[in-house]
């Protein structure tokens, strides 16, 4: 679902500074004829409060070029697009990309920079108290992204989730989209003593670019079940529910 349709989570304030969204920019000019980058502007900490990041040029020669501008990128994984370096959730990845003509005229041009990610959104309640720790692993996602936005490859995420407050504990986890007609699968362990006892296998989720994905763990004291419930269609439906057994 796109965040305005999601009621638990507000989206950002639209008058915030752009490094509010991106914290860092990084860019490559393509001479598109020669087919080579003339210019490489490796990830740099935004430093002013604009609500617009301005890029000039100057003395570059006539013709066709692809600017593409990344925001939130590391060196790690510029200018290669991957999206989860070392199977970890790695930063909210924004890009934008356009055909610049060059001219001895002077020229200005706005662009749109958007995410490359989807959010997914995973709550607990009520987990017992014994529950300190719960690991997350995603598979079948995309491993990177090109210039033109082109999702290509294949990664999992994994991601370990510390639980401070067992009553009600949430996070967020930025995870490139499904593959193309394959859904991705979720894995939830629960660590107790930081080891597992019990888990949720290959929980079947659809993740989209710029979209949110919503999963919930609910845990019944009286039946003593954990339920996994998911937000379909504006509501909540019970997927699967698993008993604990305390020793």
């Amino acid at each position: 679902m796109n965040i305005l349709d999601y009621p638990f989570i507000k989206p950002l304030n639209e008058s915030l500074s752009f490094r509010e969204y991106d914290s860092t920019i990084a860019y490559t000019l393509k001479n598109i004829r020669l087919g080579i980058n003339i210019l490489t502007y490796k990830p740099t900490m935004i430093k002013n409060n604009s609500k617009e990041y301005f890029l000039s040029f100057n003395s570059i020669p006539e013709g066709k070029y692809l600017l593409t501008v990344w925001g939130n990128v590391t060196e790690e994984n510029f200018p290669f697009g991957y999206l989860h370096p070392k199977e970890q959730e790695s930063e909210d990845v924004y890009i934008v990309s356009d055909t610049l003509v060059f001219s001895n005229l002077s020229q200005q041009k706005t662009l749109n920079i958007e995410r490359l990610k989807g959010l997914l959104y995973t709550e607990f309640h009520n987990l017992p108290s014994y529950i300190t720790n719960v690991d997350m692993e995603v598979s079948s996602v995309y491993e990177k992204s090109n210039s033109v936005n082109d999702y290509s490859g294949i990664s999992k995420v994994k991601k370990r989730f510390i639980i401070q407050d067992s009553t009600y504990s949430s996070f967020k986890t930025y995870v490139s989209p499904s593959l193309l007609g394959i859904a991705s699968k979720i894995n939830i362990s629960f660590l107790k003593a930081d080891k597992e006892f019990v888990s949720f296998k290959n929980i079947p989720i659809n993740i989209k670019r710029n979209y949110i994905s919503n999963i919930n763990f609910i845990y019944n004291p009286e039946s003593k079940k954990i339920e996994l419930w998911i937000w379909v269609k504006d509501q909540w439906e019970l997927i699967h529910n698993l008993e604990i057994i305390e020793n």
